[in-house]
């Protein structure tokens, strides 16, 4: 609990991965990728719950063994097209069956293994200081996208309608939502909700958004890791 009010991880683990077989479970530094984000969860000093929703058995096991609850998602919510707005309503639903209500929400993938509790606790702090419904994290771009351009054949056009022809120094700062974090107010959530498009950001440093997609970013974080 942070300032009177009450705060809910739901930690999304869908069984089912393309890149990585069982990527949510798959070891990394000799500990399942999962536990990294759980880990990091029950370090925070405002927590109140810990939620994981997933239609894997395994998964599930894990979980309970590290003492988070568990929400059984439908198999219709663990498809390959499943957006996580889906599974995160249905857990709050799930929860108030249970009369259980939280006033924030805080998503957390488990594919951010870099994620640390100082940056769970900070956009808490930060959103809730602010008097904001909703945050989400960024972090600086090293190259701006007022340089960026669509290619169609040999034909380029600027992504932005922005000139270029400004000093870099004078360019706008750019950001990347990295889907380290996403706080929302539980009244503020909805189906139609886009968590990418959350308008404000709690920037983190870069080195800790390695988000994992094939074996490559497994060996990086195993690296990386090791550094923290």
């Amino acid at each position: 609990m942070y300032q009177n009010k009450s705060i809910c991880a739901i930690i999304t683990a869908r069984a089912g991965s393309k890149g990585i077989k069982d990527k949510n479970l798959y070891p990394v530094n000799g500990k399942p990728l999962i536990n990294y984000t759980i880990d990091a969860a029950k370090q925070s000093k405002y927590l109140d719950a810990i939620y994981c929703t997933t239609d894997g058995a395994n998964i599930k096991e894990d979980c309970l063994n590290e003492g988070i609850n568990v929400i059984d998602r439908p198999p219709e919510l663990a498809l390959d097209t499943s957006k996580s707005i889906d599974c995160i309503i249905h857990a709050i639903e799930e929860l108030k069956k249970q009369g259980k209500h939280f006033d924030y929400i805080l998503h957390l993938q488990p594919t951010s293994p870099l994620r640390q509790s100082f940056h769970i606790d900070g956009i808490i702090k930060e959103c809730i200081d602010k008097g904001l419904g909703q945050m989400l994290s960024v972090h600086q771009v090293k190259y701006n996208p007022i340089l960026v351009r669509w290619q169609k054949e040999e034909t380029l056009t600027n992504v932005l309608t922005q000139q270029s022809t400004v000093r870099r120094q004078d360019m706008p700062k750019a950001v990347y939502v990295n889907g380290m974090l996403y706080l929302s107010k539980t009244e503020l959530l909805s189906l139609d909700t886009s968590l990418n498009d959350i308008p404000y950001g709690f920037e983190v440093d870069s080195k800790y958004t390695l988000d994992i997609n094939d074996m490559i970013d497994i060996q990086l974080a195993e690296a990386q890791l090791k550094e923290l």
